[in-house]
């Protein structure tokens, strides 16, 4: 439990940025001089590997059933001096997600914040924009994002659940 908590507080300081977790963040444990130069340095795909301030549903969702999933395991130990900490930073997280991630119709793969994005969007692997069948009004919706989505709510449900009965059983 501990070793989760150490990953979270580190994925949170490093990634979040107070809207969502950033789609890619140095951490300075990489070398990253091959990517800067102008050839790439025979890098394949450069892109794919650069910093990205791009919100992406996928990495969100991810997030919050990490958070929820930590929140309710810290949460059964009553001496888990983290547990507030974790259970503050899920909350911010599935309040984020709803807002930044969700239209009122389905999960949007890149954030609102970020103007949900088009088919219009680079590829993030090559930086290229596919034009034949793209448009400015064709969102950019994945199914990955659909379901990753769907069980990131699951396991924030269960959560709100146990903390549910927990009070139930106390009172």
């Amino acid at each position: 439990h501990d070793d989760a908590a150490r990953i979270a507080d580190s994925l949170f300081r490093s990634s979040w940025d107070g809207v969502s977790f950033r789609r890619r963040a140095w951490s300075g444990s990489w070398d990253h001089s091959r990517l800067r130069r102008g050839d790439a340095g025979g890098v394949v795909q450069p892109n794919y590997y650069e910093e990205s301030s791009e919100h992406r549903c996928i990495q969100h969702a991810t997030a919050l059933a990490f958070w929820s999933m930590l929140a309710q395991d810290s949460g059964k130990d009553a001496n888990n001096s983290n547990h507030a900490n974790i259970r503050s930073q899920q909350s911010l997280i599935a309040r984020q997600f709803v807002d930044e991630f969700w239209n009122g119709r389905r999960w949007t793969t890149v954030g609102r914040s970020q103007g949900y994005g088009t088919t219009l969007r680079p590829s993030a692997s090559s930086g290229v924009v596919r034009t034949e069948t793209s448009s400015p009004e064709t969102p950019y919706f994945r199914a990955v994002d659909q379901a990753v989505a769907v069980l990131a709510c699951l396991q924030h449900i269960q959560l709100l659940d146990d903390e549910a009965d927990g009070r139930n059983k106390a009172g």
